[in-house]
C-alpha cells in the first residue's frame, strides 16, 4: 500500500466504507487524511477521487475536476444525456492544480456522515412468482439484514397462491408489507400499482432470486445524495441446485454484470442493471414509472432518465449476488430473451426511442399514472374486511334540487367536511375494512373548497381502494389544481347527468369542454353517468309530509334498493345507507311524523365495535329498517333539478 504524501509517512490501513461505523478516532483520522489524496496519481486533489472514499465522490461531482487515470464509469453531472466524462485538457488541469483548492470537510466535522442516530430509509420492492418460492427468503432476508439502513419490504405474489407461501414467515414483521396482484403482472408493473404505498423518500428493486449485499441501501443512498437515480454491479453466480448448462454459460461469459457499461441499442446512453437500482421516490413519480412492459423496462427507463434530465449515477461497487438459472423471468421460456414476449418489448422501446427527445413529454412513457387507477386489484395480505363500497360526505349542500334523492341533497341541508375531520373519521376505520371502492360524494363534493385535500386524506387512509369522486361536474371550475390531484391519486371522475332537457344539456356544455380539456393534459378516467332515466322514488310526500312506504316487506325492499352498497361514514360511525344516515338531518329540518320513530331509532355500528360485529355489518343484508323503502319502486320523470 502506498504512503500518503503528509509527510509523516503514515501507512493507510483499511478503512470501513461507512464513516459513522468507524470504529476509533485514529480509523477516522486516517480516512480524513486519504480523502485529501488520489491514490492513482499520488497528488492532493481536494476529494476528487471515486476510489477514496464516499466524501471523495460527494465532491468530485461538485468541483468536476477528473483524473485521467481514473477510469471509473461514474456518469458526471456535464452530460447527464449521454453519461460522458468530458476529461479536462492538460492546460486546465495544470491551471486546476494552482488554483486555491476548496478546504476538505474533515470526517469528524460533517454532521451529515457521522449523523450516527438515524440511519437512510428506504422502501425495497420484491414481487415474487411461484417459481422462485424457493429462494425468496434469501432474498429477503439479505434486506432486511442490511447494514447501516432501515428497509421497509414490500412483497408481492404475483398472480398466485399456494398453501406453504413463504412470504407468510414475514407476516408479523414490523418491517414487511404482503401484497398479492389478482393476476400476474411482472415486476415493472407490480412497482407501479405498489407505489402510493411506499413509506419512504427512496425507492430500491430487488428481485426475488437475487441477494443483495449487506451495504447495498446504505451505498446507494449515498451515491444519491447529488443523484436522482443510481445503479451498481453485481456478481452473477449459479447456485448448487440449479447449475444448469446455460446458466454455467452465461456465468463465464459475464462474471460481473456492471450498470453503466452495456451501450447497445436498448440503452445507448448506458443500463442500470434491474436488482442495483434504486431511486428517488420523487424522481420516478416525475417520470411516470416503469413503462407497461413484462420485460426489458429497466433498459427503457434508465434511458428515459438519462434523456429526462435526471441526474443519473453509476458506479462498479458490486451490491448484490445475481442468481443466474433457467426459470428467471428474464431467462424464461414465457418472457425470456428471444421469446416472443420479450421481442414484443424491444419492438415497443425501440419505438420509444424514436420519439424520445429533448422537449418531449417523457411521463408519455410511464405507467405509474394509468396502473393507479387498478391499484385495488394488487391487494394486502391481512386482516382487513372486504367490502364492496363504502361512502363520505364531502359536502352536504347541493347546487341541485332532484325530487327524492336518497340523501336527501334537494332540501337544502348545510355543512361540509373539513379535511381535520375527514381525516379523524377515516382514521377510526381505515386500519379494519378494505373497501373495493371508496367514493366521495354529497350532496355536492365540489362545493367544498378543501376537496382536493379530502381526495388526498381519503387516497392515503384507502391506498388500496378504488377511489370514486362522484360530481354533477358544473362547479369542477372552482378547482384547477383537481385534474393533477385525481392523476396523482388515482380517483375516478363520476359525472352524474340528472337531465335531458335542452338547458340542463347547455349548461352542461361547459363542463364537457373542461374535462375534455383536462383529459389532454392529464391521466384520468372519467365515466358520464345518465342517471335521471332510471329516477326512483325512496318516500311519499314532501319536506315535513314525507311519510316511509311501510310494504312490510324488507327483503324485497332490499333487493330492489339501489342504495344497497352504499354503506356510509357519518359522524366517525358506519351507517347503513345514505336514507339511514341522514335522516336525522330530515327530522331535524322538518317535523316528521311520528311514522319515522321505528327508523330514526336505527343504531349505527360504533368505531369502538368487535371484529364480530364489524363482520356481521358488512355481510348484512336486509334489515327491519329497510321497510321505510318501496317493495316494488315506482320510476317516475323527473323535473328539472336546476335551481332558479
Amino acid at each position: 500500500m502506498k504512503k500518503l504524501s503528509d509527510g509523516q509517512g503514515v501507512m493507510l490501513p483499511y478503512i470501513p466504507r461507512y464513516v459513522k461505523h468507524l470504529d476509533s478516532e485514529v480509523q477516522k483520522a486516517h480516512f480524513a487524511k486519504r480523502l485529501t489524496a488520489c491514490i492513482a496519481c499520488e497528488e492532493q486533489r481536494q476529494g476528487a477521487c471515486t476510489r477514496s472514499g464516499m466524501l471523495c465522490v460527494q465532491q468530485a461531482r461538485i468541483q468536476k475536476n477528473r483524473c485521467e487515470k481514473w477510469g471509473d464509469n461514474l456518469f458526471s453531472c456535464d452530460d447527464l444525456s449521454t453519461g460522458v466524462i468530458e476529461k479536462p485538457k492538460p492546460k486546465e488541469q495544470k491551471a486546476a492544480k494552482k488554483s486555491p483548492q476548496k478546504k476538505t470537510v474533515a470526517v469528524e466535522d460533517d454532521p451529515e456522515i457521522l449523523a450516527g442516530t438515524d440511519e437512510p430509509r428506504c422502501d425495497v420492492v420484491i414481487p415474487y412468482c411461484q417459481k422462485n418460492l424457493r429462494w425468496l427468503a434469501a432474498a429477503v432476508d439479505s434486506i432486511l439484514n442490511q447494514a447501516g439502513a432501515e428497509c421497509i419490504v414490500h412483497l408481492i405474489a404475483d398472480g398466485f397462491t399456494v398453501p406453504d407461501d413463504p412470504a407468510e414467515q414475514y407476516a408479523d414483521h414490523p418491517q414487511v408489507r404482503l401484497y398479492r396482484n389478482e393476476k400476474s403482472l411482472g415486476p415493472y408493473r407490480t412497482m407501479n400499482r405498489i407505489f402510493d404505498r411506499l413509506e419512504t423518500d427512496f425507492i430500491a428493486v430487488q428481485d426475488s432470486d437475487d441477494i443483495a449485499m449487506p451495504h447495498r441501501i446504505a451505498h446507494s443512498i449515498e451515491m444519491l445524495k447529488h443523484g436522482d437515480v443510481y445503479g451498481g454491479a453485481m456478481r452473477q453466480f449459479v447456485s448448487h441446485e440449479a447449475r444448469d448448462e446455460e446458466s454455467l454459460k452465461r456465468l463465464s461469459v459475464t462474471p460481473v454484470h456492471t450498470s453503466g457499461h452495456s451501450k447497445w441499442r436498448l440503452c445507448p446512453e448506458g443500463n442500470i442493471i434491474n436488482g442495483t437500482l434504486v431511486v428517488r421516490k420523487e424522481a420516478y413519480q416525475r417520470l411516470n414509472g416503469f413503462a407497461d412492459l413484462m420485460g426489458s423496462a429497466d433498459l427503457e427507463f434508465a434511458t428515459r432518465s438519462h434523456r429526462a434530465g435526471l441526474r443519473v449515477v453509476t458506479d462498479d461497487e458490486i451490491v448484490g449476488l445475481r442468481r443466474l438459472h433457467s426459470e428467471s423471468l428474464s431467462h424464461g421460456s414465457t418472457h425470456g430473451d428471444k421469446t416472443a414476449s420479450r421481442n414484443a418489448a424491444h419492438e415497443t422501446i425501440k419505438q420509444f426511442y424514436k420519439v424520445m427527445v429533448p422537449g418531449c413529454d417523457f411521463r408519455r412513457f410511464g405507467s405509474l399514472s394509468k396502473e393507479r387507477y387498478e391499484r385495488h386489484r394488487t391487494k394486502p395480505v391481512g386482516n382487513l374486511i372486504e367490502m364492496e363500497n363504502l361512502e363520505l360526505h364531502v359536502s352536504h349542500a347541493c347546487n341541485l334540487a332532484c325530487q327524492q334523492c336518497t340523501h336527501f341533497s334537494n332540501f337544502n341541508h348545510k355543512g361540509m367536511i373539513t379535511p381535520g375531520e375527514a381525516d379523524r373519521q377515516l382514521t377510526l376505520w381505515s386500519d379494519r375494512l378494505l373497501p373495493r371502492y371508496f367514493s366521495l360524494l354529497g350532496g355536492e363534493p365540489t362545493l367544498n373548497p378543501a376537496l382536493c385535500e379530502i381526495l388526498r386524506i381519503s387516497r392515503r387512509h384507502f391506498p388500496h381502494s378504488k377511489l370514486q369522486l362522484v360530481t354533477n361536474g358544473f362547479n369542477l371550475k372552482r378547482h384547477p389544481e383537481l385534474p393533477a390531484v385525481l392523476e396523482e391519486t388515482g380517483c375516478n371522475l363520476e359525472i352524474s347527468i340528472h337531465h335531458d332537457s335542452a338547458e340542463y344539456q347547455a349548461k352542461l356544455e361547459p363542463v364537457k369542454q373542461l374535462v375534455a380539456d383536462w383529459e389532454k393534459s392529464h391521466a384520468l378516467r372519467v365515466n358520464w353517468r345518465t342517471s335521471s332515466s332510471r329516477w326512483k322514488r325512496a318516500y311519499r310526500g314532501y319536506g315535513a309530509t314525507m311519510l316511509p312506504y311501510e310494504d312490510n316487506q324488507p327483503a324485497q325492499s332490499w333487493e330492489a334498493c339501489g342504495s344497497k352498497w352504499c354503506p356510509q361514514i357519518h359522524d366517525g360511525k358506519l351507517w347503513k345507507c345514505p336514507q339511514m344516515a341522514y335522516l336525522g338531518m330530515q327530522a331535524a329540518k322538518y317535523e316528521l311524523s311520528d311514522a319515522w320513530n321505528p327508523y330514526l331509532k336505527y343504531t349505527p355500528l360504533e368505531p369502538t365495535c368487535t371484529t364480530e360485529e364489524l363482520h356481521e355489518f358488512v355481510n348484512r343484508k336486509t334489515e327491519s329498517c329497510c321497510g321505510m323503502c318501496p317493495a316494488n319502486p315506482e320510476l317516475f320523470q323527473l323535473p328539472s333539478p336546476l335551481r332558479g
